[in-house]
């Protein structure tokens, strides 16, 4: 059989005696164009994902060194034949634009065994509740006599598997059931390897106290942009999107925290005390600058009494009081009622507030 020589540096070359006028069907030399001509079709998903997600971080350049030169897999969607191809890749032999191909390619791997982990969890947490339906068990308790829940069982057997403790298997196993009911079209993004887990942990983190339906409206309106969008971006549109379906509650609980404002003196150690301030943000941003004008005037110096009073001391005297009246009735009664002027020392006493 004949075959074709490989030169060290990677290139292919003809033998001597190729070819040969005798074989009715001799090998066939490839060039470079053949690497890429011969390439298996791709299918329409795969072509609209790397329209969408791999070609528009692409400008002309890199674009025709790829189509001189482009490896197999970077046309492959994530999975058994991408790990395959990617498995006998040397990087050092590659250059710069394949390199960061190459690199998508991994976190396209990377979404995927994340999208088959955490299809595993809820499976398997979904099983174990129809097991403990189907058969129900006694009440138990453990050593110390408290009823053994059989949910954070299930979360220990997780948690030993993967070596995490109950609580880390706790907050995973919520998340896969959140990814793969609600939010199943942020798994199938993750599972395609357009969204990486950090992205479809951050949607669903936001949209976990929401209902089904407003999770879902969340997710259609942030999933068109996440690929392609920082974190932090993510984030702020998330927020966004958010507020909206809980504006109503969000302004309902304000309601009920301004009704439970509070103003009270906390006694310290060494004969201090501290002043609790619970108001609205405004109201304790006037109470806080009121302070600190309180707190200015307190660190000027007395001027010192004199034998002979003169024209300028009595003027200055006169604005120094002018000064200090002007501050004291620029507070409010309700916050010259809330706040003390000056504490034992002399010094202001501590205004805190929460919003």
């Amino acid at each position: 059989m004949t075959t074709i020589a490989v030169e060290p540096a990677g290139a292919l070359m003809p033998p001597d005696d190729w070819p040969d006028p005798e074989n009715p069907h001799p090998p066939r030399y490839l060039g470079e164009e053949d690497w890429y001509d011969d390439l298996p079709p791709m299918s329409r998903v795969d072509g609209l994902e790397w329209e969408l997600w791999a070609g528009v971080e692409q400008d002309e350049a890199e674009r025709e060194m790829l189509r001189l030169k482009a490896p197999a897999w970077i046309f492959l969607p994530p999975g058994a034949e991408l790990a395959a191809a990617l498995e006998e890749l040397r990087p050092q032999c590659e250059s710069p634009v394949a390199l960061i191909e190459a690199m998508k390619a991994a976190a396209r791997m990377e979404a995927w065994a994340a999208a088959i982990k955490t299809a595993a969890m809820a499976s398997f947490h979904r099983q174990r509740k129809a097991q403990a339906r189907e058969i129900p068990r006694p009440t138990q308790v453990d050593s110390s006599g408290r009823p053994v829940d059989p949910e954070r069982s299930w979360a220990a057997e997780v948690g030993a598997a993967l070596r995490l403790s109950t609580n880390t298997a706790v907050r995973q196993i919520d998340t896969a059931l959140h990814l793969t009911g609600a939010l199943s079209a942020t798994h199938t993004a993750l599972r395609c390897g357009a969204l990486p887990f950090a992205k479809a942990l951050a949607i669903s983190e936001a949209t976990r106290a929401l209902p089904d339906a407003a999770a879902q409206a969340v997710e259609a309106h942030v999933l068109r942009r996440a690929p392609g969008q920082t974190h932090a971006n993510l984030n702020a549109s998330l927020r966004r999107q958010v507020a909206k379906h809980t504006s109503y509650d969000d302004a309902e609980r304000h309601r009920a925290a301004v009704a439970e404002r509070t103003c009270k003196i906390v006694p310290l150690a060494d004969g201090m005390a501290g002043l609790w301030v619970v108001h609205t943000a405004d109201k304790i941003q006037q109470m806080w600058v009121v302070v600190q004008a309180m707190a200015d005037l307190a660190k000027r110096g007395t001027p010192q009494p004199t034998t002979t009073t003169t024209a300028s001391d009595s003027t200055t005297s006169d604005s120094t009081d002018a000064a200090k009246a002007a501050a004291t009735s620029a507070v409010s009664p309700a916050a010259a009622r809330a706040v003390p002027v000056e504490a034992a020392d002399g010094a202001p006493a501590g205004a805190t507030g929460g919003t």
